[in-house]
C-alpha cells in the first residue's frame, strides 16, 4: 500500500479570495479542487501502470499481474489505516475534531486544509499523515517527490505567502512492487 500526499496547487491566480483569505472555495473553487484531486489520482495510476510490461498489443504482461490486480485506490478509514498503522499516539475525539476543523466538506473528502484558527488541527493531522507505515510519497504541485522536512518546508513557505494550503492524499495498492 502506498501513501501518496500532494500540496495542491492553489494560488492568486486560479482562485478565488475566499479562498485565499477564509479558505472557502466558491464554486469556480470546489471545480478546481475536484480537477486537482482527479489530476493527482490519474497521475499515480499513469505512474503506476507505466512500470507494467507489455505485449505488442499492449496487454499487461507483467508476471503476477491479474485484471483484479495493479493500480487501484483504496477506501481511506480511520480504523484500518490511521488507527492501525500510525507511528504517534492517535485518540478518536483528537482525530475526528482536527478532521472537521480541516475538512474541505463532501465534495473533496481525502484532503484537508490549514485554515486560520485551526493550525494545531491541521499539523496535528499532518504529523499522523507522515508517520504512517505505508510507503510514502509526498509531492509538491508539480508532481516532484520531497522527503519529509522538505515537505513540510514547502507548506510553511506556502503558508507565509498567504496561500491556501490543502493537501490531498491517495491511498492506493500496487500490485506490481
Amino acid at each position: 500500500m502506498i501513501m501518496s500526499i500532494q500540496l495542491l496547487g492553489i494560488n492568486e491566480k486560479n482562485s478565488s479570495q475566499s479562498l485565499i483569505e477564509e479558505m472557502k472555495p466558491n464554486d469556480e473553487d470546489w471545480q478546481l479542487l475536484v480537477e486537482l484531486e482527479d489530476k493527482h489520482e490519474d497521475y499515480e495510476q499513469e505512474i503506476t501502470e507505466s512500470e507494467y510490461e507489455r505485449d505488442a498489443d499492449g496487454l499487461i504482461i507483467t508476471e503476477g499481474y491479474s485484471e483484479y490486480g495493479g493500480f487501484g485506490i483504496w477506501p481511506f478509514n480511520y480504523e484500518d489505516v490511521i488507527k492501525e498503522y500510525c507511528d504517534v499516539p492517535v485518540d478518536d475525539i483528537s482525530y475526528i475534531k482536527a478532521y472537521n476543523d480541516c475538512a474541505l466538506g463532501r465534495v473533496i473528502k481525502r484532503a484537508f486544509g490549514l485554515k486560520k484558527g485551526f493550525e494545531e488541527s491541521f499539523y496535528y493531522l499532518l504529523n499522523i499523515f507522515l508517520n504512517l507505515r505505508y510507503e510514502l510519497s509526498l509531492k509538491d504541485e508539480n508532481f516532484e517527490e520531497y522527503n519529509k522536512e522538505e515537505f513540510k518546508e514547502l507548506i510553511k513557505e506556502k503558508q507565509e505567502k498567504g496561500m491556501p494550503v490543502i493537501v490531498h492524499f491517495v491511498f492506493y495498492t500496487n500490485d506490481s512492487h
